[in-house]
């Protein structure tokens, strides 16, 4: 498997979790708490495997750690991002506050609505989950 193979895979992972997010507040998914359960639970474990691949491409020099973005909740509540960079393609992945202080700190993050990056891929997200899990093991 090549970095370019990871990277898409990891773009059409990313891409099918923030489409559950807008399915999820978007839609009268919302209605059916059974739906919505079920819609977090796939959601959450796409986001877990992008982290987990993230974390492996970084020990293993595939990827690197650019920075911190800062975004800001309605609440008021910042969340920072780590802003993780591949060759062809940048990622980012929530991170306590504890680990931010050794990175540059690139400021607020802008907020794409989703869709509004339009990228063509050939992979589907079944198949972008064997090739991220065959890089995991």
């Amino acid at each position: 498997m090549n970095n370019t193979d990871l990277e898409e895979a990891l773009y059409v992972i990313n891409k099918a979790a923030k489409r559950l997010k807008h399915i999820r507040y978007k839609t009268g998914y919302s209605k059916s708490k059974c739906r919505t359960d079920k819609l977090f639970r796939k959601q959450e474990s796409l986001y877990d495997l992008k982290k987990q691949i993230i974390n492996k491409a970084l020990l293993d020099g595939i990827a690197n750690k650019t920075g911190i973005h800062k975004l800001k909740k309605s609440n008021g509540e910042d969340i920072n991002f780590m802003f993780v960079r591949f060759t062809n393609r940048t990622f980012h992945i929530p991170v306590e506050p504890n680990e931010c202080s050794a990175m540059v700190d690139l400021g607020e993050m802008v907020y794409r609505p989703y869709g509004s990056i339009d990228r063509t891929n050939n992979i589907s997200t079944m198949k972008a989950k064997n090739i991220l899990s065959r890089y995991l093991f």
